[in-house]
């Protein structure tokens, strides 16, 4: 399985809700057990992301799990939306994930070809 390898983030995450629950009126509700794991979301900001040049054209390889735009592009045209992948998290340890929706890159902030600051968000899947 493919690992996420751009460990230059910011992270927050949430637990998915993974109960049903049912208003049943005059302030009581029925909240049932869960019959699933309790999964997490997980919104991953960049900051400082660029693209980089070789020959004009752009270069996928240099500083690829540092901050390199291209190289984090060309993960997401590998993985999609669908396909599972590893995120290596300093508090849950190895977690399959896959990408919650598609990429947005916002554009470039200047000639040195740095995009704005962006977040994406990854889906903890159930194996």
């Amino acid at each position: 399985m493919e690992t996420f390898n751009f460990p230059n983030h910011k992270r927050n995450f949430d637990y998915i809700n993974n109960s049903d629950t049912i208003e049943l009126g005059n302030g009581y509700a029925f909240v049932s057990k869960p019959n699933s794991p309790m999964l997490k979301k997980f919104e991953l900001t960049f900051t400082g992301f660029r693209y980089y040049f070789k020959d004009d054209k752009i270069d996928y390889e240099t500083n690829k799990e540092k901050d390199n735009v291209a190289a984090l592009c060309s993960f997401y045209e590998t993985m999609g939306t669908y396909q599972t992948f590893i995120y290596k998290d300093e508090q849950f340890g190895n977690v399959p994930v896959r990408f919650a929706e598609p990429l947005k890159i916002p554009q470039t902030d200047g000639k040195k070809a740095v995009v704005k600051d962006f977040t994406i968000s990854l889906q903890e899947v159930s194996e």
